[in-house]
């Protein structure tokens, strides 16, 4: 049989059936999608996952009251039960951990960001001790980053992310404008590139830290 007639029995027979045809593609549509939709996710959390270790440093520990991912409400609801970490908590570990290269306290917290006219709501916002830049790798693109006298002195200075710099700060160097985190005013001295950010982002020393729900993170010393 040539293949000329071979495909046009095949589509006559397809016809004859639109049916099982219809179902039949459907079917194989459905599957392939659940396929590439399974890989998707599955390639998706393994970036994460290898994201995280790779900012983190291999000899990074973090001390946090709940992971950052959970799956079930349940889930969460344990870790709620769990004590809160304090600031006094990372100051035990500062003093006391004789291995310990460096250590920093980090709270994550969203508020709204302020700079003339423009606002942003919702914008993810970090109070760090001067450590937390180096222990995340913190790749900062223009200006500095905290210093361990603005630290003590809590000065209110900020490093933002590009979505701040391009969208508020305007053209021009952004360094040494005054932005306002939730009403306070802080004066920017660096900013960062951060690669797939979805919204804004603050990095402040200061206020942040007068919630006790803080994490912290040590880098040990290579034994």
């Amino acid at each position: 049989m040539l293949f000329g007639e071979a495909f046009k029995l095949a589509l006559q027979s397809l016809w004859a059936n639109k049916m099982r045809t219809v179902l039949t593609l459907l079917g194989v549509v459905i599957g392939v999608a659940s396929v590439i939709t399974v890989v998707t996710l599955t390639n998706g959390a393994r970036q994460f996952v290898t994201e995280k270790i790779n900012t983190y440093g291999a000899s990074v520990v973090t001390i946090s009251k709940r992971p950052q991912t959970f799956i079930t409400v349940d889930e969460y609801l344990e870790f709620q039960k769990r004590k809160d970490i304090t600031f006094d908590d990372y100051k035990a570990i500062l003093d006391g951990c004789k291995s310990c290269v460096s250590v920093g306290a980090s709270r994550t917290s969203t508020g709204n960001v302020v700079y003339g006219t423009k606002s942003t709501t919702d914008t993810n916002i970090r109070g760090w001790t001067w450590t937390m830049p180096a222990l995340s790798n913190l790749n900062i693109e223009a200006g500095r980053s905290f210093t361990e006298l603005e630290d003590e002195h809590a000065t209110r200075v900020a490093i933002v992310g590009y979505d701040i710099t391009d969208n508020m700060l305007g053209a021009g160097d952004p360094l040494g404008k005054e932005i306002r985190v939730d009403g306070t005013s802080y004066t920017v001295i660096g900013w960062a590139n951060l690669r797939a950010s979805c919204w804004a982002q603050a990095w402040t020393i200061g206020s942040p830290f007068l919630s006790p729900h803080i994490s912290i993170r040590t880098e040990l010393a290579q034994p």
